[in-house]
């Protein structure tokens, strides 16, 4: 027990019980639906899943591939996660996306672990994790096949090692920091070794610039400190840089493409950011608003009073650095041309951190209008859920969430009107928050789902070209049906899908089909993008945000397919 007493004062056994709860209910609450297709529409989740699969049946581990060619957007950590996975556990989405749930349950408790190492109080400590669990980054990226939720859980530890430095000086937590950043560049590359840099100069910059007026004449305190400084640069940038130096000398060395690949990675997909596709910085203000829900009205009220308050304690010091720090990455991000609002999600747990560092104890008797506002808005957010629920068709599990998040919300109200506890504000908000955020992600997301193939539309060992705007949608259909042969559809497979036995599937309009194919079966699926004249007919036009899918055969009166579709599906039939 003694090596845990680092977590309280000398009562270890009560937070390794709060933290091997605070992990089981991590996993639980995200393990739910992440081996179906609702939470598959997402950016290039389905690439990640395709060049998972490909990597591990072809034994390509230094150099992930897709459709037999190197993948050159991103370094491979995901990847080799999601190959261990899969290679335990089977292929599928399940085990693709299983090292995300467990780094979004890792984030929580060591988010946990490092406010009771300073000295948070146990309650608030959990109420705190819990607090990011719940909210809308920690639910959607800690459920998907993306590199976010592990890259999150690399810079929370990074910073965490540093936080340790700072407080007792010794050299191993700078060599720990830095092998955490390195390890962190093999998901995104350069920017995660920046991320760990910009928390070194929130530090840098409190460490060094320290001045006195004394006597009329400015000093300048810090002076003495700039060698240590240099120190620290220096251990943890070459501890960084090693682990990314021995990946890229090893691809380059291991793989005959290698030297383009680095290239390709170093100059285009990270450089190129800065050049072409101009977004505005809204979206990152909007990721900050997005990712904090359902709790950016509480959220914004400790970050005010950590700005406004006085600094009366070393936590307090350590929780501005970590804000000072969330805020140059934000400035970071405002600077390439392309922009998005997940940005921000790596360092959201900074942020958390730094305003339960930053601010009192006392979380109740100050702020009740922000726990009303957090109050109101998750209220707002379960409305939207259930009327967005409505609008697609409930199913019998939205159903059933539903009434346990109106459950939830009646409770909070019940607690709030009726317990005169200092806490029960505080619980009631999170109560509410919980009902949200299980009514949107378990409730909605369920609900809203359209699959690109309904049920019996291909058949699973099939053959098929497909035709599609965005080559995401290819790669869903070859994950749906994995027995399946799917082929990108182009003039140059063309002559393969007309001699090939094969049937043709366009998607969203992209292509008209060639003379000789006559339409088999048609329905529809969800458009991906809309355009603003679309919105105000949403409510009264469903097919306001459909798409069409279509499949076709060879006209060819003696074309035969034994792979056929199991069930007839008539010309224009709806999708079930």
């Amino acid at each position: 027990m003694r090596s845990w007493q680092f977590l309280s004062e000398g009562r270890a056994t009560g937070d390794i019980l709060r933290l091997l709860a605070l992990l089981s209910f991590g996993v639980l609450w995200l393990l739910p639906g992440i081996g179906g297709t609702a939470l598959l529409q997402q950016g290039d989740e389905a690439m990640h899943i395709a060049i998972i699969e490909e990597s591990l049946e072809d034994g390509a581990w230094l150099a992930p591939q897709l459709y037999g060619v190197p993948n050159p957007f991103k370094p491979p950590l995901l990847y080799w996660a999601g190959m261990i996975s899969s290679a335990i556990f089977g292929p599928g989405l399940a085990a693709a996306r299983l090292p995300s749930v467990l780094a979004g349950a890792l984030t929580a408790a060591l988010i946990y672990i490092m406010l009771r190492r300073a000295r948070v109080s146990a309650l608030r400590s959990t109420l705190f994790s819990a607090l990011y669990l719940i909210s809308l980054a920690a639910v959607k990226f800690s459920r998907l096949a993306l590199m976010e939720a592990m890259l999150t859980l690399l810079l929370t530890a990074g910073v965490a090692a540093l936080l340790e430095y700072w407080r007792h000086g010794h050299s191993f937590w700078l060599l720990l920091a830095g092998l955490l950043s390195g390890v962190a560049a093999l998901l995104k590359g350069p920017l995660a070794l920046v991320y760990l840099d910009l928390a070194l100069l929130a530090w840098t910059s409190l460490h060094l610039l320290r001045f006195q007026i004394k006597n009329g004449r400015l000093y300048w305190r810090g002076r003495s400190a700039w060698i240590e400084t240099l120190r620290v640069w220096t251990l943890v940038n070459g501890a960084a840089l090693f682990v990314f130096g021995l990946w890229m000398a090893a691809l380059a060395a291991g793989n005959q493409h290698g030297a383009d690949l680095l290239r390709f990675f170093l100059v285009v997909e990270n450089a190129g950011k800065f050049s072409g596709a101009a977004q505005g910085e809204w979206r990152i203000a909007l990721g900050l608003l997005l990712y904090t829900m359902p709790w950016t009205p509480w959220l914004a009220y400790l970050l005010w009073k950590s700005a406004s308050g006085r600094v009366l304690h070393p936590r307090q010091r350590d929780g501005r650095i970590l804000l000072l720090a969330a805020a140059l990455m934000v400035l970071l991000h405002l600077i390439p041309e392309r922009k998005g609002d997940y940005y921000v999600a790596p360092f959201l747990p900074l942020v958390w951190i730094g305003a339960a560092l930053s601010t009192n104890e006392a979380l109740v008797g100050r702020g009740a209008w922000a726990l009303q506002a957090t109050r109101a808005l998750a209220f707002l957010l379960w409305l939207v859920s259930l009327v967005a629920a409505l609008w697609a068709g409930l199913s019998v599990q939205s159903s059933i969430v539903f009434a346990l998040s109106l459950f939830a919300l009646v409770l909070a109200r019940t607690l709030v009107r009726y317990h005169k506890s200092e806490r029960a504000p505080v619980w009631s908000a999170l109560l509410a928050g919980l009902a949200a955020t299980l009514a949107f992600q378990f409730g909605t997301l369920s609900a809203l789902e359209r699959p690109l193939i309904g049920h019996n539309r291909l058949a699973r060992q099939g053959a098929y070209c497909v035709a599609s705007q965005n080559p995401h949608d290819i790669q869903k259909i070859a994950i749906a049906l994995p027995e399946a042969e799917i082929i990108a559809y182009s003039p140059v497979t063309e002559q393969d899908c007309l001699s090939g036995g094969r049937l043709l599937l366009i998607l969203r309009e992209a292509t008209q089909p060639p003379a000789g194919w006559r339409k088999r079966s048609e329905w529809p699926i969800y458009r991906e993008q809309f355009n603003e004249p679309v919105w105000p007919r949403l409510i009264r036009d469903r097919s306001a945000v459909m798409d069409s899918a279509v499949l076709y055969q060879p006209a060819s009166s003696v074309w035969q397919d034994s792979r056929a579709e199991p069930h007839r599906v008539a010309a224009g039939e709806a999708n079930p």
